[in-house]
């Protein structure tokens, strides 16, 4: 039975895709300049990763089917399927805000090598913008894109304060910040360059010393963040692996997906509380 109600599923699916592709195709063709397919398209283009629109737009509207679908087979509920279809419109987002993280993580990683590479440049006798084609040179991604875009912005006439201040606004970081100040200050002022970005150097050095013995105190919070995250989960399928029944009864009946959406909704509360009070600012 259960599997004559699949095949039946997939028919309608199928047949309704063949009937109604032209138009599916047009509706999908004018999706791709919504704002959210741009949005999403500019975010990829700042992180240097080229997708056409055409893609990103398919990704966006088939990540909900895809994904309820896969909920509704592997559980056989529309229930599920309809919250791992809502899983999947925020996917996509998720998703880039993770490699922007990532990223700019990296970036502020690497920050202290390129202000040293800076500042052996200046001292051997070269401009600013030549001791920024050094670091391009020398040191990986996603520091010497970043100023290979400064760069090309240059030579393309824009003015290096502004390349300097819309790089230090996209990447969102206190250093580069801190960093782009001083560099805009003593261009303005005059001042000794390389001595300014070896103290800043030095200030990033035990800021990420500072960072690493919080996070160090903190595992322990983090670790108990996790765990009550993930430990319902695995009890829940080892109930279902042990007795499918007591979980099915909680899946069908009202009062039973009231109770499940309530846990969910205490679930994430409590991950993002216990997250919050392990966030410590320096």
């Amino acid at each position: 039975m259960k599997a004559l109600s699949l095949f039946i599923l997939f028919l309608t699916v199928f047949l309704l895709s063949y009937y109604l592709y032209p138009f599916f195709r047009k509706w999908l063709k004018d999706y791709q300049s919504s704002q959210q397919v741009r949005k999403t398209s500019e975010h990829l283009e700042q992180m240097f990763i080229k997708f056409p629109s055409h893609i990103v737009s398919h990704i966006i509207f088939f990540s909900p089917f895809i994904l309820g679908i896969a909920g509704f087979l592997l559980s056989n509920n529309f229930f599920i399927a309809l919250i791992s279809a809502a899983f999947g419109l925020i996917l996509p987002t998720l998703i880039i805000k993770r490699f922007q993280r990532r990223r700019s993580e990296k970036f502020e990683s690497q920050l202290a090598d390129g202000l040293a590479s800076l500042s052996s440049s200046l001292r051997g006798g070269l401009s600013f913008l030549q001791a920024v084609e050094v670091l391009v040179q020398e040191l990986p991604p996603p520091i010497s894109q970043e100023f290979k875009l400064v760069l090309a912005e240059n030579k393309l006439g824009v003015p290096l304060e502004k390349s300097l201040e819309k790089l230090a606004h996209k990447m969102n970081s206190e250093a580069l910040t801190l960093t782009v100040r001083a560099v805009l200050i003593v261009r303005q002022s005059g001042g000794d360059l390389p001595a300014v970005f070896f103290q800043i150097v030095n200030t990033i050095k035990e800021r990420n010393k500072l960072e690493q013995r919080i996070k160090t105190l903190t595992s322990q919070g983090r670790m108990q963040g996790m765990l009550m995250g993930f430990l319902p989960v695995i009890f829940a399928v080892i109930v279902f692996s042990a007795n499918p029944s007591l979980i099915q009864i909680m899946l069908e009946e009202p009062i039973g997906q009231i109770m499940l959406i309530y846990a969910l909704i205490s679930e994430i509360i409590g991950i993002i509380l216990i997250k919050r009070v392990c966030q410590i600012e320096i």
